[in-house]
């Protein structure tokens, strides 16, 4: 979403374009693996857009399993297919960036690029499903819940539906208590999945040296780690916690590059 440190400090050059039409993947330009994800996942989701929307958040139906299994697959063959996706690595001395494979009005698909230290704010994912998987090196995920104070002192988990910041401005003093309910370590080929009625999350990229960051033998493929990141429907907007500011920031999320140019 957003790099940790300051809200005011440079962000992921942000621009927005309008989404993909349905029928138009050519002016992607994706290479054949990146074709075939794209469309088994435009077709996984135009048959869910028939179905009712469900849940509190009016979340469209989906097959995890299924879909996990295809961003499995294609993070499996990372490696030999790196010149698929080679050309949307694009990485910032100052932050993590989001590059933009392809967007309609279902999902976006996004390659995200970490370097030393690098890593998001805790945030949300408004309406949207999330998936992550990693192409190459080695992330964490820490996963985190707002909670309210009970007169007895116990601290007691509340939905992030509860607990929602109304949108409109740069930021609000209501930032709650977040606490962390656990950190997974994320590996070349591992999927993972979030949603708000699940949990807030922080991504950072926590491999020290491409050692820590590859299989026994294997060379690290880019200098720092890369996930590959499923929104559905596209992710407009994001709230971003600062504890430590006691604020939620709202934000449009951007992207750093658009096909493989760099904005």
């Amino acid at each position: 979403m957003a790099a940790a440190g300051s809200p005011t400090a440079a962000t992921n050059a942000i621009t927005r374009i309008e989404p993909i039409s349905s029928d138009d993947v050519a002016r992607a330009e994706l290479g054949p693996k990146t074709e075939a994800l794209v469309r088994g996942l435009k077709s996984h989701f135009a048959a869910a857009s028939q179905a009712p929307h469900v849940g509190p958040l009016g979340l469209p139906p989906v097959d995890n399993f299924a879909i996990a299994s295809m961003l499995q697959k294609y993070a499996g063959e990372a490696r030999e297919n790196f010149g698929e996706w080679q050309k949307y690595l694009h990485f910032s001395e100052v932050h993590y960036t989001r590059n933009l494979i392809y967007s309609c009005d279902d999902f976006e698909l996004l390659v995200l690029c970490w370097g030393p230290g690098h890593a998001s704010r805790i945030h949300n994912h408004d309406k949207s499903h999330c998936w992550l998987s990693v192409l190459s090196g080695l992330v964490s995920e820490q996963l985190y819940q707002p909670a309210y104070i009970q007169s007895d002192a116990t601290l007691v988990l509340r939905s992030e539906a509860e607990n929602t910041v109304a949108t409109g401005g740069q930021a609000t003093n209501d930032c709650p208590l977040l606490l962390l309910l656990k950190e997974a370590i994320r590996r070349e080929g591992d999927v993972g999945y979030i949603n708000d009625t699940l949990s807030l999350h922080r991504v950072a990229n926590c491999a020290i040296s491409s050692r820590d960051a590859t299989p026994e033998d294997q060379p690290q493929l880019t200098p720092g780690s890369v996930t590959l990141h499923l929104y559905a429907p596209p992710i407009r907007r994001v709230r971003l916690y600062e504890p430590g500011e006691h604020k939620v920031y709202n934000r449009t999320p951007g992207y750093f590059s658009i096909h493989g140019k760099k904005n």
